[in-house]
């Protein structure tokens, strides 16, 4: 079920809960930029056979609240990352996994660090690297003019985050759905890649699995590799047919990966 709670003052968020009667693990569901917690829709109904379910929309995300940034800077990764360990500690479990999706995993990484005692498992599927980036220039326009190129900033990002396979369909109800994030929350996180400080690889030992998509042109899989995979205790399974919106675009091969590495914890 869904709920609303200012997590901090200002920053109300909506979250979705989904209560196992008898598991102990609670597996936290992260998405990425632009994205909402509705995209874990495909993975949702066999997750939640098996553990408690909390499914964070990001602030700016979803049916969550949309403050326009003033003189506070709402969307920068250190505010998204307390609002996270927040709900972390108001929902964990005896037993806790973590699940990101692209922004989401460097999000889930960074938390991670901090509760390796309780956390059993991450699960990074098409991963940002944990590390500062660079953002395109486009970024650095007005939003109304931002918002007036939005039809081709769409185009641009289905070329690089589906695969030429993937129905059309999908994607036109993803480029849909996701007009609820304001372009001045997307203006601000993509400029604020940055500030995403580096995390010590070495320092996170928590076994995990990284999904890739084999097409991946958003976050190219030479990055996701070159960071993630230099995690100790880690593994990763790359899908063919697929890119960025691995877990829409093949959800039974994703599911089936998820549930051969989370089997020990079900």
């Amino acid at each position: 079920m869904d709920t609303r709670i200012e997590i901090r003052p200002g920053r109300t968020v909506n979250i979705c809960v989904h209560k196992h009667p008898t598991s102990k693990t609670t597996l936290f569901l992260i998405h990425g930029l632009g994205g909402r917690g509705n995209q874990w829709r495909e993975q949702v109904p066999l997750l939640k056979e098996h553990y408690t379910l909390v499914i964070p929309d990001l602030l700016g995300h979803g049916k969550s609240d949309k403050p326009k940034p003033g003189f506070s800077h709402p969307y920068q990764f250190s505010e998204f990352d307390q609002d996270l360990r927040l709900i972390f500690s108001k929902w964990a479990g005896e037993k806790n996994i973590l699940m990101g999706h692209s922004y989401g995993g460097a999000l889930a990484a960074s938390l991670a660090i901090d509760h390796q005692d309780i956390i059993q498992q991450l699960i990074f599927i098409t991963p940002l690297p944990c590390q500062p980036a660079s953002s395109p220039l486009t970024y650095k326009l007005p939003t109304f003019l931002l918002e007036w190129l939005r039809p081709s900033l769409e185009k641009k990002f289905e070329s690089l985050a589906y695969d030429p396979s993937t129905s059309p369909l999908l994607i036109r109800e993803e480029l849909r759905a996701g007009r609820v994030t304001p372009m001045y929350v997307i203006k601000a996180m993509v400029n604020d890649l940055k500030t995403v400080p580096p995390l010590d690889h070495p320092m996170l030992t928590v076994p995990s699995l990284m999904i890739q998509g084999s097409h991946d042109g958003l976050v190219p899989l030479a990055a996701q590799n070159s960071f993630y995979r230099q995690l100790p205790h880690h593994q990763s399974v790359t899908i063919e047919g697929a890119s960025h919106m691995v877990i829409l675009e093949k959800p039974q091969e994703v599911n089936a990966a998820i549930l051969n590495h989370l089997a020990p914890y079900s």
